[in-house]
């Protein structure tokens, strides 16, 4: 209960600063700051093709030990999730739940590490009439007790491939024990008559480990749950609650599943990723669907259950 009230009191707080991170932190200086970091030229950054990435280049070291916290390609795995599940909100606030119903295809492979390429840390969902891409960098400056991962936009592998997503930057902020996650953004977009809306994002996850009973090594599952918010100038927030679940098993395997209810009533949505595929020391490598429903919060979530 404890952690519960410092979650909603943070989250709070979070809200109240909704405007101060939308023009101050992720400004211009800090979009430049991203790209830099992420080795990118403004206007010119692709997910290149003819640069595959190859699982068979990653080293596979037995001997580490199997972490009992968010591991850092998880930590990189989660913030390109919450980027795709941003942009899925901004899509259903631009339009409906209505419209955007439906199952997509989505693929992410994340090393977690800052000294490789951008492609080591991608996202792509198959979304209604485009692909969106996502890339991730860390960011250690100025935080010696935590960690944190930024998330910046990309246009795909051929320059003429039409992307809705004009801008989307986010920074992704996990504490030193790897309990909490805090998540600032903005993102911009157009609907399918070219109107651009422009969005702030907001996000707070807390993270609670569960190893099995028998033998701890068996199966890792790491569970989150927590509240993210979309807003812009023009109407007020649409809040979502939001639960995770990492699940990393001793052959490698793993399943990783994020769900986000909206908490605007009567309107009912719900956003379920569901990956599954390798997850160990090294890297995430993962696919599966996006799914858009309609749902309300006490619906069951088949996909949560052991």
């Amino acid at each position: 209960m404890k952690r519960y009230a410092i979650l909603m009191a943070s989250f709070a707080f979070l809200l109240g600063l909704s405007n101060l991170a939308y023009t101050e932190e992720l400004g211009s200086t800090a979009d430049e700051k991203i790209v830099t970091e992420l080795n990118l030229m403004p206007g010119e950054a692709t997910a290149d093709e003819s640069e595959p990435t190859s699982e068979a280049n990653i080293t596979d070291d037995s001997d580490v030990t199997t972490p009992v916290v968010l591991s850092p390609q998880e930590k990189t795995a989660v913030s390109l999730y919450e980027g795709i599940m941003d942009i899925v909100n901004a899509k259903i606030n631009a339009s409906s739940c209505f419209i955007m119903r439906g199952k997509y295809q989505i693929t992410l492979f994340a090393t977690g590490a800052d000294d490789q390429r951008k492609q080591n840390n991608m996202v792509s969902a198959k979304l209604p009439g485009n692909t969106t891409y996502l890339l991730a960098g860390a960011n250690y400056e100025n935080m010696p007790d935590a960690s944190g991962v930024y998330v910046v936009s990309t246009r795909g592998p051929t320059s003429y491939e039409f992307t809705p997503i004009d801008i989307y930057r986010a920074i992704y902020t996990f504490d030193g024990a790897g309990e909490m996650m805090s998540m600032t953004g903005n993102l911009e977009l157009r609907d399918f008559i070219s109107v651009t809306h422009r969005f702030s994002t907001l996000a707070i996850t807390n993270f609670s480990n569960n190893s099995s009973d028998e033998i701890q090594e068996e199966y890792v599952t790491n569970i989150g749950w927590g509240m993210s918010s979309l807003s812009n100038q023009k109407f007020p927030h649409s809040k979502y609650w939001e639960r995770i679940k990492f699940q990393r098993h001793s052959n490698d395997q793993g399943r990783t599943i994020l769900v986000r209810d909206l908490l605007t009533l009567p309107t009912s949505c719900r956003i379920t990723i569901d990956t599954t595929g390798y997850n160990n020391t090294d890297f995430i490598s993962q696919q599966g669907h996006i799914t858009v429903e309609s749902a309300i919060p006490g619906d069951p979530v088949d996909e949560l259950n052991p």
